[in-house]
């Protein structure tokens, strides 16, 4: 038996069946496979924007579809059809031709001899369903967990009795060519003729992924020296010390593979509007925001350019021709001009630091890229998702129902009860967040064996409307966090501070220490419960990247990338949670320092340091505190004769002017002898002083011998 009933109803009809979605606004109608005694059986709708539909048919000799042209590919990719008393598929042929050229396209599958009962499946695009949860609670802190899905049928057939079930994001589909006629081009041998040679495609360095890179700034190891005190690793690797920069609070961001590795040609590559910082040479300026007539523009002219915006940037260095460790130079070159940008009033959450092994030119030695043209959008979506629930998910309704054509519907998944809590978030640092007040929140646990989808959630207790929110997925058996209201109940008084820690020292040359060094930064948040009830609190805390957490608190759980720390807090209490993290960047000290002094005696508490190391160090932190016990006794001692000395000189002013006084001599006696007196004290004070003054001069000697004697390798 043989059917093919086709209506042209319009020039752009879908195949109803297969789900298609009309645009908003558009009258066209949707035309569905017509096989006699074919009914819908299942349609599972996923949230990827496909649906799979099964049909059943009686058929005998051959079955004919019509399948739209520009849905063929859909329909070829997924399609079975099952003999269903044997579990055989069954053979399939179709015209060829190309979809764009046809409105519909004849599908006959070739049957057996006989009457056949046959299963017919296939996926194609079909709108997705919405996931809609309700949370309600109960006094003993547990509730049930209810969802729903709404469901679309767009199309001009009805879904009678059809079993309806909803699938989850875990499920990927895509578009593929089978139904075109491909042909494959053969390599063509030519005679050996040689032919002039064409020049390679050139294209920005920096352009990724079809997107350039915005370069601000290069900058040489001669304009990096114009840093000067504020800190710097000269061309060859000199160190200069950063006195005074220890509180400074940047992220050190270690070399990754796509900063060194990722060299991809721009088609459409625009200016770059680079800045360059070469001594003595023209800079080439596009579009940074510097004049491109002026003179090579030095560290005060990218400050400028900085400080007229908020971009994020970030600071590249590679090492130089003459660096003894080209693994750590490069790093060491980005943390001092990253330094020198903070000190002259640049945010430090705005710049973040890579570095570089490979050698480079003297004329750029670092590199000022604009950060948020760096990462690719692709990239970034896929990152942020990275740690989304995907386990499988599969409901199905508990009978068939039917869901008219042009109608929508919610579909029940299920009504569980399961462990429900009313709870407080404290979330400082999401764009919706509050960094004064927590959250009320629920936290709520998926009581089924699938992966729920990400939704809305409305909160009810006591027959009350609480709240809403929104959920990320939820894996099975996991607990969702889900903040429903502002409330001012927890009052959060966050702090933060920084400093360093010496862990290793990689050299000494000539006093200045080139050290591994760990900056920790503490931060204290104070929760204030001023409720009548103790409130369980989870604090949201996010570690940028190239920080780690230490010692990180017990019933720690992550949500996303972000940590979530648990904390009780009694009525009318408060409670202090302190979190410390450290990231490692490459710092010089001068040991002759009173800052250097503080790092080293940090430094000489951990025990794993070498023992003529730690004697050579405590021997120069002895002779520190040494030089600066007489530093302050010399001021003490100064101080004490510069009052001797105006006393000595008001006395002699007074006996002037007693001398023309006849009468006065009693009282010029009495001054002069109390003159003598502290002339004498001044005398020895001028003498004990000039003693001192020998000691120190000696130990400043000795501290300096000390210093020059030290010295260490690279690492």
């Amino acid at each position: 038996m043989r059917h093919n009933t086709r209506r042209n109803l319009c020039a752009a009809l879908a195949l109803a069946a297969l789900g298609l979605t009309a645009p908003a606004g558009c009258a066209r109608k949707h035309r569905a496979i017509e096989v006699p005694d074919a009914p819908l059986g299942r349609v599972i709708i996923y949230r990827n924007g496909v649906a799979y539909f099964e049909r059943h048919a009686t058929v005998e000799g051959e079955l004919v579809l019509d399948v739209p042209g520009d849905r063929v590919d859909d329909f070829l990719k997924s399609l079975t059809v099952v003999d269903t008393s044997t579990g055989e598929s069954l053979a399939l042929s179709y015209p060829t031709g190309s979809p764009g050229s046809q409105s519909s396209v004849s599908m006959t599958i070739a049957l057996p001899k006989g009457r056949r009962d046959v299963r017919i499946a296939y996926v194609t695009e079909s709108p997705a369903w919405k996931p809609s949860y309700r949370v309600v609670l109960d006094e003993a802190g547990n509730g049930h967990l209810q969802s729903w899905a709404v469901v679309d049928n767009v199309s001009n057939e009805a879904w009678r009795n059809v079993a309806i079930g909803v699938g989850s994001t875990s499920a990927l589909s895509f578009r593929y060519d089978l139904h075109s006629v491909q042909t494959v081009e053969r390599e063509t041998i030519d005679s050996g003729v040689k032919l002039a040679s064409a020049p390679p495609q050139g294209g920005s360095p920096y352009a990724i992924e079809g997107a350039s890179v915005r370069v601000l700034a290069d900058l040489s190891g001669a304009a990096l020296a114009s840093l000067g005190a504020s800190g710097i690793t000269l061309a060859g690797g000199t160190v200069m010390h950063t006195e005074g920069l220890s509180g400074r609070d940047y992220a050190t961001v270690v070399e990754s593979s796509h900063s060194v590795a990722v060299r991809k040609r721009s088609r459409n590559r625009k200016s770059t509007g680079v800045v360059h910082a070469a001594s003595g040479s023209a800079g080439s300026v596009a579009s940074a925001g510097i004049s491109s007539g002026a003179a090579p523009p030095g560290i005060e002219e990218v400050v400028t350019m900085l400080a007229g915006n908020s971009i994020q940037v970030i600071v590249e260095g590679w090492a130089g021709q003459d660096d003894a460790d080209p693994a750590t130079a490069g790093l060491r070159r980005a943390n001092a001009l990253r330094d020198g940008l903070v000190a002259r009033g640049i945010a430090a959450e705005r710049i973040d630091v890579v570095g570089h092994p490979q050698v480079a030119s003297e004329e750029r030695l670092v590199r000022v890229i604009a950060a948020a043209e760096a990462k690719r959008p692709e990239q970034a979506d896929v990152d942020a998702d990275d740690e989304a629930p995907r386990g499988i998910a599969h409901f199905m309704t508990a009978g068939p129902m039917t869901i008219f054509a042009g109608h929508s519907a919610m579909v029940t998944l299920f009504n569980k009860p399961t462990a429900a809590d009313r709870v407080f978030l404290y979330d400082p640092v999401s764009d919706r967040g509050s960094k004064r007040f927590a959250f009320n929140a629920v936290r709520v646990v998926n009581p089924t064996a699938n992966t729920l989808d990400g939704g809305p959630v409305t909160v009810y207790a006591k027959q009350q409307f609480l709240g809403e929110g929104v959920t990320d997925a939820i894996g099975p058996g996991a607990a969702a966090l889900v903040p429903f209201g502002l409330d001012r109940t927890v009052v959060a008084t966050p702090a933060t501070t920084t400093h360093e820690e010496i862990d290793s020292l990689r050299k000494i040359e000539r006093g200045i220490a080139t050290t591994e060094t760990q900056r920790i930064r503490r931060t204290v948040v104070e929760l204030a419960n001023r409720g009548q009830a103790a409130a369980q609190v989870f604090v949201r805390h996010r570690v940028a990247t190239g920080w780690t957490l230490k010692d990180p608190p017990s019933g720690m759980e992550r949500l996303g990338t972000d940590l979530l720390i648990p904390v009780q807090v009694a009525a009318g209490k408060s409670v202090e949670l302190v979190l410390v993290e450290s990231t490692p960047i490459m710092a010089s000290i001068d040991l002759r320092s009173s800052d250097g002094l503080k790092a080293v005696e940090v430094y000489l508490k951990k025990p794993d340091i070498d023992g003529d190391l730690r004697g050579s160090l405590e021997a120069i932190v002895a002779a520190q505190r040494h030089l600066a016990s007489l530093d302050d006794t010399l001021a003490t001692r100064r101080a004490h004769a510069e009052v001797l000395r105006t006393r000595v000189n008001e006395l002699a002013e007074q006996l002037v002017a007693l001398r023309k006084v006849g009468r006065a001599q009693a009282l010029s006696g009495h001054l002069a002898a109390r003159m003598r007196a502290l002339g004498d004290r001044l005398d020895a004070a001028a003498a004990a002083l000039s003693d001192l003054e020998t000691r120190r001069l000696e130990a400043g000697i000795a501290l300096d011998n000390l210093v020059a004697d030290l010295s260490l390798g690279p690492a």
